[in-house]
């Protein structure tokens, strides 16, 4: 049955430029405007809007087409009976969620959808990365969800240093920690990244439990027990209580911790659940942490923007002259625009005592007209205003 008489919308391909994001049915390696080279996406075919929507089984065969790598990331997500066409893959991934009639809920399939996302994405660009060390953290790990394994990884050692291998060039992405929700903003983070001129592109918030994983099969067992020296700071009324005759022994890294302890009968080691899984490991008690319910709050930068998603954020810092009314003067720029205000924090200037910015979270895209006409009026309220970025908030 053909496309114009039966309604099969099988996948078309095209060709993408990498420097100017046009497409192209043409065929060859470069682009015929600017030169750019060309890579090949797939895209569905769009369906009448006359024609009745796709049933359950339709939605499911999209999310197989998705599983089966059919679909580049950055790609259209829907079409037509799915709606507008987005670009932003975060809304797309929303919108498959949304067309879910299973019983699978909603948070477990987003966390299918954004594994499969990130494996493709590593399959179709694979990206050299810079985290936050070390080797087998919740950052690493964070960053092998995002980016899929087939990425490229630098461990580095301060925040500084993972910006500075994008500023080089080494690496086409940072990965870090950005906030905490115990301590709230990283402040070492916003400083570092504000003393470049790269721009935040990319969220993730996951929970961030230690566990105590070995070989043996049961606590008493335990003579020996390897961790970070940071773990074990976050896990001491646990291995104070639990463990208070077992020797515990600081390593480099989470990788190391969970290698060693696979080597001894009656070791264990305390690190995030993939880098014991990844050693052979088997969980011995969960969430051993003195502080339970940590979540952490992860930003992604390079030097390229992110495009609108639709759902996005934009994060700022300034400061105000030291006057009545003067942050006010600020928020008001915002709210007479129907902005929302999500979040705002003052933090300390460093080496200036007494002299504090502000860290300032708003609904939209620094593109969208009502932030730029907003950002235009708050910089003439300002005596520091600098952007640092817009990215697509992830629920979560």
């Amino acid at each position: 049955m053909g496309e114009e008489d039966g309604g099969c919308y099988g996948p078309i391909c095209v060709r993408v430029c990498q420097k100017c994001q046009r497409r192209t049915e043409e065929s060859g390696r470069f682009c015929p405007d600017c030169g750019g080279s060309l890579v090949l996406e797939t895209l569905p075919r769009v369906r009448p809007a006359s024609e009745a929507a796709p049933s359950s089984s339709a939605s499911n065969s999209l999310v197989g087409s998705v599983i089966d790598g059919q679909f580049s990331i950055d790609g259209v997500l829907g079409t037509g009976a799915f709606g507008t066409v987005y670009r932003g893959t975060q809304v797309g991934l929303e919108r498959l969620i949304a067309l879910s009639s299973g019983d699978l809920p909603a948070e477990n399939l987003r966390g299918i959808l954004q594994q499969i996302r990130a494996s493709a994405r590593g399959i179709e660009q694979p990206a050299r990365v810079a985290y936050l060390g070390p080797e087998g953290s919740f950052c690493h790990q964070m960053a092998l969800g995002y980016f899929g394994p087939g990425a490229s990884f630098v461990e580095t050692a301060s925040v500084e240093e993972v910006l500075e291998e994008v500023v080089r060039g080494r690496a086409a992405f940072a990965a870090f920690p950005f906030e905490s929700s115990v301590e709230g903003l990283v402040q070492p983070s916003i400083t570092a990244l504000s003393h470049t001129d790269l721009v935040l592109v990319a969220e993730r918030s996951l929970p961030a439990p230690y566990q105590l994983m070995s070989r043996a099969v049961a606590i008493s067992d335990i003579e020996k027990v390897y961790a970070t020296a940071a773990t074990r700071a976050g896990c001491s009324r646990f291995l104070d209580k639990e463990l208070p005759r077992a020797s515990v022994i600081d390593v480099r890294s989470p990788i190391v911790a969970a290698a060693l302890a696979a080597e001894e009968p009656h070791a264990a080691a305390i690190v995030p659940e993939p880098s014991g899984r990844s050693a052979g490991l088997s969980l011995l008690r969960d969430n051993v942490g003195d502080l339970p319910d940590v979540k952490l709050r992860y930003c992604v930068a390079s030097q390229r923007p992110a495009s609108r998603s639709g759902t996005d954020v934009t994060c700022l810092l300034l400061s105000v002259d030291d006057s009545a009314g003067a942050l006010f003067e600020v928020l008001k720029h915002f709210a007479e625009r129907g902005i929302n205000v999500k979040k705002l924090h003052s933090r300390p200037v460093p080496r200036e005592s007494w002299n504090y910015v502000f860290y300032i979270e708003i609904a939209g895209h620094v593109t969208e007209r009502q932030v730029v006409t907003a950002l235009e009026a708050v910089k003439r309220s300002t005596k520091y205003l600098k952007v640092l970025g817009s990215f697509p908030s992830v629920p979560g």
